[in-house]
């Protein structure tokens, strides 16, 4: 029997019982629904049972429907409950408040809202309202809870006023009702059964309802009736005395009702103990109900079924009713019929369902075989062992001390190249370390220079570059008119000037062209806008963030001296740094970063006049400015702003630094070998023991070698070697695309790859290598499926097993006879071969396979090989894009290391030559030994292809080409990238076997001649320098190089002059740096100087009138001169008060050391050695607040002796009192 015939007679036989007993169900449901006539229903529950189990019939009379007399309406009621809460109601209190809340509930609910109202007082020894007229049941129940528990006698007469009171406001239409819950005592004179004889003949009922167990014959004076005088035997009687007020008041049906209910006893048993039901004579049930009240209610006994079967009616007869009339007749109610019912026994079930159950164990007999073929059980699969895991790569000890976190800002073009400069000397440094605590921020008016070519190379992201915006650049549009007046901070700035200017000339879109009085109105333009003070600050607050030992921080500002952004800018910047550093000291952060300022130039014969103005006007600038400790000064960017309208009490440099070079690249070289040093603590202490605030002219020497550039080659070179044709890829570059491509495979080669396969395969005559066989053999698939009829065949998750594990051998490959580890199929040959074995099981072997399990397996190979097909070939097309991305950076380093080793300025230790091949060869050669080193072996290739190889796995039904890596541990990657950068992560650190990685392995293998060259050129004979640095890379005392550097240092000369080298060691193995600090003297300067600070434009001009009174030159006045004369009415009341005398140098004014010193009164102006007349200015417009603008003459007016003195004899004044007085000559 077919299966599909069995389930069909399985649910005929099941369902058609179903049906038979839903369908009588279905009826005894519709026949029970249909709607009953007249007063007295009747229904059961449930109405499908089986036998034995109880039945409620219930017979409802629906009192509320039916007809009042002469079609009154439900009448109006006003009731009171005058509750006894005298001592002996205590305890009965809470049973009277449930039955009277249960009925009041009831009639309230039964009635259209308002019919019913209730009120309620209580009465002891006096007499309260507990609740006003209501129609809410609720508020009588919240009455009924608030009546007090009080000891005390009936004071029934207390009642009754209450009780007229309330009846006085009862309806004119409504029945009065008054209810008494008392327990009889009382005390019922004849005065309260006079009033309550009152209230009956107005028409008011009067009922009384005592405590069950008590006699209350007393209350019959108060009803006037034996019927009201109610005395309930338990709490439910209770209840029922409170319904029977109810019910009587608003009116009764009918009374002594009796139902009967003619059942069948031989279908049906009726339990009627312990119920209100009885049987009689004749065998009925008989129920007494009493009186019927205009409301319904439901009557039920319980049924017991004794048979089964469909009682289409239950009963001998409908229910009936008899009772007397209000008009004293006798009525009766009939149900109009008999409900139905179903009774249903296990049997009848277990008969309706023995078909099915017979059906189902014919079936089960046909299917049981006499005896089970034996199992057919699958061959193993072979999988091939794992690799063991090559260990992590080992690099050199490259550990250093963390450096100085650094702001390097370079301002202008040259400070542009000054931080291109510093970036490949920190990278070779640090030789590709990431996240290194240094920023980079770059600012000048040229946009013309692409703003991408040099601050975004490799190795820093810290990196920001600030070119001011188009309106700053167009000074046409903001300079000051001179027919306009000028702002007070502007005061520096001579609208006369440029007057005559074009707008060319006032175009700094391609920088500033020297024009550094131009530049600087940019400057206060653009900080006036705000976005660059917002970018310096958040500069400065990433300086702050970058963690320090030490707590050390530094800026180190980059300009060109001669230049004008750079040298009009570099003061301003530095001095906002200052500013923003003072206000962190206010608000308590700690170390506060110190401010180096690293100046460049071309040699004075090389610069123009222009170029040498602007030198020697920021020389003096910068004299000024770092005296703002001793003689504070305040320079206004933009007015009442906090940060940049405030006084200076500190100079904008800790320390200065010039360099020169004969080409702008060579002066950059120089700053950047200086940072390099300044970013070392102790090198960088070294450097900075000297005195803060002088300017130190820099000259470096040093040898270098290109680490982070052989680096960089090596590491690409092993790289391209882990996914070249020898281990991973076989890819060509196609010479008409120029793309690389799959290495092209031929049918023919296709077909030697399919049968090495099959050759490869191992065990013979497996289900698989008969499948593999089947499309290269002649008879293959004819001896594949004979072997699968006559012994049987796997399932489909063996078949797939079998793939996956034989393509992961061919994929990762053997080791052959003599040791070496060989690669079978190459990706490229995998794809070809796959797609091939698919396209033959396609034509050859899936037309043949017989209908069944067999062909799904054919199908799902089929399925399977070409899916890993095109995930290889997925995997080389993502390969291919990467693998020449890394050959073109390869091409790039070394174009670059070729430019690198040829520069002027510094000095490598290289071994390349011109020869391409040979330097190709020597990175060959270093990636060969860093790969030695990593996988322990001189067979490179083998120790490769044996761990890193594409594998196939499954996964959920369908194959995954994912690539294994062995390192350490097994590793799977499922994209290109990924294992890109898992590759890069290895290479970076076995790269790192470069010999010349460090200076000292490059030391180590020179030439001896060479060696004495180099440390004859790290010493420039015929510059005396007064300190003199050398900074070697620390090695272990027992290392093999600490000989090395220790010879080297021998074999370097000593410095000329007096000055005597220090030697220190810091972290940098890429050079060895020489430096050489002079401190700068400041040579006479040209007239005419392009100040742009307001103290140097006010001297100036002073100098400028000075010259045209006296008719002779006279020199750039003395720095503190400047400063008093940048305050000209603090000056001119100096120069007022040293005339009339108040300003002296008495022999008396001493200070502490016994210098004299200058006074104004009791005021000392001059303190220490500084205690010249320039002084005594300088100090006189910081320290009198509210300077005068006339005295009064002493006897002793001011000496102005040496003035005359210089003006008899002429030439340049030799005492720095004659500027002093010169100035004040004419000031007047």
């Amino acid at each position: 029997m077919k299966f599909k015939t069995f389930i069909v007679g399985l649910l005929i036989l099941m369902l058609t019982p179903i049906l038979v007993i839903g369908g009588f169900a279905a009826y005894t449901y519709w026949a029970n629904a249909r709607p009953q006539a007249g007063l007295l229903h009747c229904r059961v529950e449930p109405q499908v049972v089986f036998k034995g189990d109880e039945v409620t019939y219930t017979m409802s009379f629906l009192g509320k429907d039916a007809p009042r007399p002469e079609g009154k309406q439900a009448p109006l009621v006003d009731m009171i409950f005058v509750v006894d809460t005298s001592g002996s109601m205590h305890r009965t209190l809470s049973d009277m408040t449930k039955a009277a809340r249960t009925v009041a509930h009831e009639i309230a609910t039964a009635h259209p809202s308002g019919h019913i109202r209730f009120a309620l007082t209580q009465f002891h020894d006096a007499s309260e309202i507990k609740a006003g007229w209501t129609p809410d049941s609720n508020a009588l129940y919240a009455g009924l809870n608030s009546l007090d528990n009080r000891s005390g006698n009936s004071g029934t007469a207390e009642a009754f006023p209450l009780i007229r009171q309330l009846l006085s406001q009862a309806r004119p239409n409504a029945i009065k009702v008054v209810v008494f819950y008392t327990d009889g005592h009382i005390g019922v004179d004849d005065a309260i059964a006079k009033m309550a004889e009152t209230l009956r003949k107005q028409g008011v009922h009067i009922f009384s309802i005592s405590p069950p167990g008590y006699d209350s014959e007393a209350m019959y004076l108060i009803t006037g009736d034996w019927d009201r005088v109610l005395e309930p035997i338990n709490l439910q009687d209770l209840v029922n005395k409170f319904r029977f007020v109810a019910d009587t008041v608003i009116g009764l049906y009918g009374n002594n009702a009796q139902l009967t209910h003619q059942l069948d006893s031989r279908n049906f048993t009726v339990p009627v103990e312990d119920s209100e039901w009885r049987t009689d004579n004749t065998g009925n049930l008989v129920r007494d109900i009493g009186y019927l009240a205009f409301k319904s209610v439901d009557y039920q006994h319980t049924l017991i079924p004794k048979t089964t079967g469909l009682w289409w009616s239950v009963g001998l007869a409908p229910p009936s009713m008899s009772f007397i009339t209000p008009q004293n007749q006798v009525g009766s109610l009939k149900c109009e019929r008999r409900p139905t019912l179903l009774v249903l026994s296990i049997w009848w079930l277990i008969l309706a369902f023995l078909p099915a159950l017979l059906w189902l164990l014919f079936f089960i007999g046909q299917r049981i075989t006499p005896k089970p073929k034996p199992e057919y059980i699958p061959p193993a699969i072979r999988s091939p062992a794992p690799p063991s895991p090559l260990p992590l790569p080992s690099g050199l000890a490259l550990v250093r001390k963390t450096v100085v976190p650094t702001l390097f800002i370079g301002l202008g073009g040259a400070g542009r190249q000054a931080l291109s400069a510093v970036q490949e000397q920190l990278r070779a440094a640090h030789l590709d370390a990431k996240n290194q605590p240094y920023r980079f921020l770059w600012l000048d008016l040229d946009a013309s220079l692409p703003q991408t070519e040099l601050l975004t190379q490799r190795g820093f992201d810290n990196v920001r570059e600030l070119v001011a915006p188009k309106d700053i650049r167009q000074a046409a549009q903001y300079r000051p008119l001179p027919n306009k007046p000028l702002p007070a901070h502007l005061n520096w700035f001579n609208p006369r000037d440029y007057l005559d200017a074009t707008r060319d000339e006032l175009e700094l879109s391609t920088g500033a062209k020297g024009r550094r009085v131009l530049a600087r109105l940019a400057l206060f333009q653009w900080l006036n806008q705000g976005q660059l003070v917002t970018a310096l600050k958040e500069e400065y607050q990433a300086l702050l963030k970058n963690t320090s030992v030490d707590g050390n921080r530094q800026i180190i500002l980059f300009a060109e001296r001669t230049g004008g952004v750079g040298c009009g800018w570099i003061v301003d910047i530095a001095r906002l740094f200052r500013r923003m550093a003072r206000q962190g000291q206010l608000n308590r952060q700690q170390f506060v970063p110190e401010i180096i300022g690293v100046l460049s130039s071309v040699p004075d014969y090389r610069q123009s006049l222009q170029q040498q103005q602007n030198r020697h006007a920021l020389d003096k600038e910068i004299e000024t400015a770092q005296m703002a400790g001793a003689f504070p000064q305040r320079v206004t960017y933009r007015p009442d702003d906090e940060l940049l309208d405030r006084t200076d009490t500190e100079s904008p440099f800790n320390w200065l630094f010039s360099v020169m070079g004969q080409e702008p690249s060579l002066a950059a070289i120089q700053s950047a070998a200086l940072s390099a040093i300044l970013v070392e603590r102790y090198p960088r202490w070294t450097v900075l023991s000297h005195d803060k605030g002088q300017c130190f002219s820099v000259q470096a020497q040093g040898i270098h070698v290109m680490p982070d550039l052989d680096y960089q080659l090596v590491k690409r070179e092993v790289l391209l070697r882990l996914l070249g044709a020898e281990v991973l890829l076989d890819l060509e570059l196609d010479p008409a695309s120029q793309k690389l491509v799959v290495k092209p495979v031929s049918e023919s080669q296709a077909e030697k790859l399919l049968i090495q396969w099959n050759r490869n395969e191992q065990p013979k005559g497996t289900p698989w290598q008969l499948l593999l066989y089947s499309v290269v053999g002649r008879e293959g698939s004819a001896q594949f499926f004979a072997v699968m009829a006559e012994k049987g065949h796997p399932d489909l998750v063996w078949f797939q097993q079998a793939l996956v594990a034989s393509l992961t051998r061919q994929l990762r490959g053997h080791r052959s006879d003599d040791g070496r580890w060989v690669r079978t199929w190459m990706p490229g040959e995998a794809v070809v071969a796959l797609r091939l074995f698919a396209e033959r099981l396609e034509q050859r072997v899936k037309p043949q396979t017989p209908s069944g399990e067999l062909t799904k397996i054919v199908t799902q190979v089929i399925d399977l090989t070409r899916s890993a097909a095109t995930q290889l070939q997925h995997w080389l097309t993502e390969f291919a894009p990467l693998y020449k991305e890394i050959g073109q950076q390869q091409r790039q380093f070394a174009q670059q290391r070729d430019t690198t080793k040829n520069r002027q300025g510094q000095v490598f230790i290289d071994e390349s030559t011109n020869d391409k091949s040979a330097n190709d060869k020597r990175i060959v050669q270093w990636a060969n030994q860093a790969l030695q080193q990593w996988v322990g072996s001189v067979d490179i290739t083998s120790a490769l292809c044996e761990r890193l190889f594409f594998t196939a796995r499954l996964d959920k039904n369908d194959v995954v080409i994912v690539l294994a890596v062995y390192v350490e541990d097994r590793q799977e990657l499922s994209s290109a990238q990924a294992a890109k950068k898992l590759l890069e992560s290895y290479t970076d650190t076995a790269a790192q076997q470069v010999p010349t990685l460090k200076i000292e392995g490059a030391l180590a293998h020179i030439e001896v001649k060479k060696l004495q060259q180099l440390t004859r050129d790290m010493v420039d004979a015929e510059h005396n320098a007064e300190q003199v640095v050398m900074v070697m890379p620390t090695v272990a005392e027992n290392s093999k190089m600490a000989p090395v550097l220790t010879a080297f240092r021998k074999r370097v000369p000593e410095p000329a002059g007096q000055a005597q080298a220090q030697y220190c060691y810091g972290d940098d193995h890429s050079a060895i740096l020489r430096i050489e600090l002079q401190t700068e003297r400041l040579p006479e300067a040209p007239g005419n100087l392009p100040f742009v600070q307001a103290a140097e434009q006010a001297a100036e001009a002073a100098r400028q009138r000075a010259i045209h009174q006296f008719q002779t030159e006279l020199a750039i006045f003395p720095p503190a001169l400047r400063i008093a004369i940048s305050h000209p009415e603090a000056f001119r009341s100096f120069s007022r008060a040293y005339k009339a005398g108040h300003i002296v140098k008495p022999d008396t004014a001493r200070d502490e050391r016994g210098i004299v010193q200058w006074v104004f009164g009791e005021q000392f102006l001059t303190f220490g050695d500084a205690n010249s007349l320039a002084d005594a200015a300088a100090n006189y417009s910081y320290l009198i607040k509210n300077p005068l603008t006339t005295f009064t003459e002493c006897e002793q007016q001011g000496d102005f002796s040496k003035l005359e003195t210089w003006k008899a004899s002429g030439g340049l004044p030799e005492d720095e009192d004659v500027f002093v007085l010169a100035a004040m000559t004419i000031e007047d």
